[in-house]
C-alpha cells in the first residue's frame, strides 16, 4: 500500500495557508520551518511604512484541527500546552504567537503567549505536565491584527 495523505496533513496545510495569507495581506513575509521543527512552525519578518525590513521578527506555532475545543459558553477556545513546549516559548526573546486553526470554520485564533502568561500570573514551576489556556473567540487572526503585532 502506498503512503496516503491524511486529513490531518490536509488541515495542517490549510491552516498554514490561512495564516500565511493573513501575514502577506498585512504586508509582512513568512518563512515556514519545514524540517527539524523544534518548537516553531514559522518566522515572520516585518516591514516599516517605507517597506524597509524591520528588526522586529516573531515566531508562530500553529495547531490545526477539525475538532476545536470550545468552552461551554462558546466564548473561548481551550487548548492544552505542554510544559516542555512552554519552557522554550516563554524563555525566548522574540514574540511567539500560538495560532489554533479551526478547519471546520476556516478561522484562526491567536494568543501572544508571553503576554498571556505575564497577565495571568501563571507560575511556570507550578505546571506539572500541561496547562490549559483559553483563547477568546474574538481573537481572530486577521491582517489588521498582524499589522499591530510589532506594537504590542
Amino acid at each position: 500500500m502506498r503512503k496516503q495523505r491524511t486529513r490531518q496533513h490536509q488541515i495542517e496545510d490549510l491552516g498554514f495557508n490561512h495564516v500565511e495569507r493573513q501575514i502577506l495581506y498585512a504586508g509582512f513575509t513568512i518563512n515556514r520551518i519545514t524540517h527539524n521543527d523544534y518548537g516553531y512552525d514559522a518566522t515572520v519578518y516585518t516591514y516599516n511604512k517605507q517597506w524597509e525590513i524591520s528588526s522586529f521578527i516573531f515566531h508562530i506555532q500553529l495547531k490545526s484541527t477539525d475538532h476545536i475545543l470550545l468552552s461551554n459558553d462558546g466564548k473561548t477556545v481551550n487548548f492544552d500546552l505542554s510544559k516542555q513546549d512552554l519552557e522554550l516559548w516563554l524563555s525566548g526573546t522574540n514574540k511567539l504567537l500560538l495560532v489554533i486553526y479551526d478547519a471546520q470554520k476556516e478561522a484562526a485564533y491567536y494568543m501572544d503567549l508571553q503576554h498571556y502568561f505575564k497577565k495571568e500570573g501563571v507560575a511556570f514551576d507550578k505546571i506539572k505536565k500541561f496547562v490549559r489556556i483559553n483563547i477568546p473567540t474574538t481573537q481572530l487572526l486577521t491582517p489588521e491584527v498582524v499589522k499591530q503585532i510589532p506594537n504590542l
